[in-house]
């Protein structure tokens, strides 16, 4: 039973997680899923209280791409858990590379050069992650002979799913990539946060795993 719940957090995870349950998730699956879903709700808790927010289009991005590609991941769309994923790569690096439109065509590309500043000047483990990851996704994206997509299947076959698909795996993926990207979170929004959940750091706790909470907020 929920007694305290401010942010209606609990309530909110406990309905996914009864939804998640209705798909063939394993319990480790399922507990993935759910932290996945918590630092979506850190991130999109931030957006909400704070309209001035440093690049506040891109953060909210990345929270549609993260809970699309969830709902891919229930539809056995690999390829556009893919798309979102390299989505969400490309928006959290704009944020790092303080990327701002200003009516030019590719004001807002992220480049491999691009990828090799922030391997050099920033975090450089998280950020070769997160490269390879966005060089993967690129491979479904434009449906590469590498991504292994049934490109000629019929339509029935395709209802089933558009690759050979391993629930596990994809989860797996999925929370390593969102790991790396609340990393960074947290490395632009800490001051944000605190403001955000002023007098509650409890939810940060509960949102986030215990080695990010100690090491930011204990």
């Amino acid at each position: 039973m929920i007694t305290s719940d401010p942010f209606g957090f609990r309530k909110d995870v406990e309905l996914f997680r009864s939804k998640m349950a209705q798909y063939p998730f394993s319990e480790n699956d399922l507990n993935l899923l759910v932290s996945i879903f918590k630092q979506a709700c850190l991130y999109n808790t931030v957006v909400s209280f704070n309209d001035g927010l440093y690049h506040r289009n891109f953060l909210k991005s990345i929270v549609y791409d993260v809970m699309n590609a969830i709902i891919a991941i229930t539809d056995r769309r690999e390829r556009y858990v893919q798309l979102n994923i390299r989505s969400s790569v490309e928006h959290i690096a704009r944020i790092a590379l303080n990327k701002e439109y200003q009516g030019g065509e590719f004001d807002e590309t992220v480049r491999r050069k691009d990828f090799s500043f922030l391997k050099e000047k920033k975090n450089k483990e998280v950020w070769s992650y997160l490269h390879n990851v966005y060089i993967r996704a690129c491979y479904f994206v434009h449906s590469s002979p590498k991504a292994k997509l049934k490109i000629f299947s019929s339509y029935s076959e395709l209802e089933r799913g558009d690759t050979k698909f391993n629930y596990s795996n994809t989860v797996k993926n999925l929370h390593k990539l969102v790991n790396h990207i609340t990393i960074i979170f947290l490395t632009y929004y800490l001051g944000d946060i605190e403001d955000s959940f002023f007098r509650t750091k409890s939810e940060i706790k509960f949102l986030l795993s215990q080695n990010m909470y100690h090491k930011h907020f204990s």
